[in-house]
């Protein structure tokens, strides 16, 4: 029985020897100060007050691994652009996120005044109009399409067709750009019809023309300065 005794003046004197930080720590919430009846009581403003949690998304109980955040892009540049190939397939790698990109892509075509149709940023994807060119080579054909010197010699005209689709790339805030084309003789069809993108390009090296053109005019655009489309960011 004196063992027991000792043991348990040990435990509460060392209880005892606690600081009050140590004891609200290990108890819980101490009870509030109470001011005596002949004292007046000033208000009391809590500088920290504990709001009710409201848990949305239903996070309570549960375990969540946190890991370390992505790096941010500093530098921008031509050499975070590259051309690639494979097979028939080619694209544009770009090191920056689709947010970024978007909006460049948008103005080249605006700026090169070749007509756009239909662009959709949540989904990343642009189709322009029907224009008017001549044929030959892809210089050839991309001169009289931003320069509109086809509609001199309507008989040899013809027209095309862009379809862009921009995508997060397999790197982390990566992006990955294609082309697609396609053309028909000028006049006498329906310009309703719809085309149906199948990955395609009626003259493939006309798409490697505007792809190449498109990422050297996104190298210029970047190099000065990131501009963000929040709908693309959704992307």
């Amino acid at each position: 029985m004196l063992g027991v005794l000792l043991l348990g003046g040990c435990s509460w004197l060392g209880w005892f020897g606690k600081s009050d930080e140590q004891q609200i720590l290990e108890t819980g919430v101490s009870a509030p100060t109470e001011i005596p009846e002949s004292l007046d009581k000033p208000p009391f403003n809590d500088q920290m007050p504990i709001p009710e949690v409201v848990d949305y998304r239903g996070l309570a109980g549960k375990e969540v691994e946190l890991r370390l955040p992505d790096a941010l892009s500093t530098t921008f540049g031509v050499e975070q652009i590259v051309i690639r190939k494979l097979g028939d397939s080619r694209w544009v790698f770009l090191d920056l996120p689709t947010a970024t990109i978007w909006p460049q892509v948008v103005l080249f075509w605006e700026e090169n005044h070749l007509p756009v149709a239909q662009l959709d940023p949540r989904s990343g994807t642009l189709e322009t109009e029907w224009i008017i060119g001549t044929s030959g080579s892809p210089d050839e054909i991309y001169e009289s399409l931003t320069s509109g010197s086809a509609w001199g010699e309507q008989s040899m005209a013809q027209q095309y067709k862009f379809f862009v689709r921009v995508e997060p790339g397999v790197r982390t805030s990566s992006s990955e750009l294609y082309i697609e084309q396609a053309e028909r003789p000028f006049g006498g069809f329906d310009p309703d019809d719809r085309i149906n993108w199948d990955g395609k390009s009626d003259n493939p090296e006309l798409e490697g023309k505007m792809l190449t053109t498109l990422a050297y005019y996104l190298g210029d655009r970047v190099a000065q300065g990131p501009s963000v489309s929040l709908l693309a960011a959704g992307l």
